[in-house]
């Protein structure tokens, strides 16, 4: 098969396989051209052996299928590694670093099926995400404790944000983990869980570098 089959073929089955929601979502996971993968495409170009590294390590996909073998991905026995792991420890190089594909690669890599894709793992600090009451002798804790672990998806646009969802906002003076609830006067106006923490001061939307949805609490 030529580079443009084989890249087309690819692009199908991570598609069927819910890896990557398109080409655009593939490009954004890799950080590659959309402009490059385009050519790729259109046979003006060979897939270069870094593209190949990155989908292999990323997606799983078989090397061989790059030589002609019919396979595209690996058996599911070969754990694809999704979730990039956020440490606070890491987060000052996470956040200078957050469009160093080399920075990112650094970090530590899980598998975590239930979510198809690339996601990460953020580590919650301080109490504004989490409160507790005392009912008829039952304690009922809403949020996320300090310590506790969340995962979370890249919004891709901040249009697809929703009101009193919860998100991790990756700004110009760090992450915080918020709930949404409108932009106004070009500020994101933003709530804590815990109303001894509001209001919370709005937010330049200039100021945010990254928006990442929180699918699950995992601890």
């Amino acid at each position: 098969m030529t580079d443009t089959q084989l890249i087309k073929g690819l692009i199908e089955t991570l598609v069927n396989k819910h890896l990557i929601k398109n080409e655009s979502d593939l490009c954004r996971q890799l950080e590659y051209s959309t402009g490059n993968l385009s050519k790729i495409k259109s046979g003006e170009r060979n897939i270069p052996g870094s593209l190949k590294t990155q989908l292999i390590k990323t997606f799983n996909v078989n090397p061989k299928y790059f030589d002609g073998d019919k396979q595209v991905l690996l058996s599911s026995d070969s754990k694809i590694k999704n979730m990039v792991y956020v440490p606070l420890k890491a987060i000052g190089g996470f956040l200078a670093g957050y469009e160093n594909k080399v920075y990112l690669d650094s970090l530590e890599r899980r598998e975590f099926p239930e979510i198809k894709g690339e996601c990460f793992c953020f580590e919650v600090e301080g109490f504004s995400m989490y409160k507790s009451k005392v009912f008829e002798g039952q304690i009922y804790e809403t949020g996320y404790k300090p310590g506790s672990i969340v995962v979370a998806t890249k919004v891709e646009n901040f249009s697809w944000l929703s009101k009193h969802k919860n998100y991790v906002f990756q700004t110009t003076d760090g992450l915080i983990i918020k709930t949404y609830d409108k932009i106004k006067d070009d500020k994101f106006q933003l709530l804590s869980i815990n109303d001894e923490y509001n209001p919370v001061p709005p937010i330049p939307v200039k100021a945010v570098k990254g928006i990442y949805f929180i699918e699950k609490k995992i601890s």
